[in-house]
């Protein structure tokens, strides 16, 4: 039996007591950049691109492996710039496509599949106006499930 076919029915059986047992599928793009794009240029491509921000930006300091962090809210998307110790960075993106306990099903999949290429065109689109580039001999972006 599939993981989610055994959460789904721990939470069916146990909802009462688990009070909420809600899972999220999420829509996602990364791409990896050799230094991080300004952050004033990312959130003006961002707003250009995507009209006024829903949430104020949110900085994250570094903290026991994790690089700090630049977030970035658009109506359902959150845009997120990494700043990696090493120099290198990330610029990503996420976007709840389904929710509840029926989430994880392969209907889904097909939105999944659509938002996170149209998350990784919009990344990829800052990036160029932003003057960013991409690492030489990795992907120039990739679909984490």
């Amino acid at each position: 039996m599939q993981r989610h076919h055994i959460v789904m029915i721990v939470c069916i059986i146990y909802s009462p007591v688990l009070a909420s047992c809600d899972m999220y599928l999420y829509a996602n793009a990364t791409a990896s950049l050799v230094a991080p794009v300004d952050s004033v240029c990312l959130k003006d491509a961002l707003t250009k691109r995507l009209g006024t921000p829903s949430g104020g930006p949110l900085v994250e300091k570094s903290s026991r492996g994790r690089p700090a962090a630049l977030w970035l809210y658009y109506e359902r998307a959150s845009f997120t710039q990494t700043y990696s110790d090493t120099g290198g960075a990330t610029l990503s993106a996420a976007q709840v496509v389904a929710s509840g306990v029926f989430a994880t099903r392969r209907r889904f999949h097909r939105a999944q599949d659509s938002v996170s290429h149209k998350l990784g065109s919009t990344i990829l689109a800052v990036r160029t106006d932003c003057g960013g580039q991409s690492v030489p001999g990795l992907p120039e972006i990739t679909y984490p499930r």
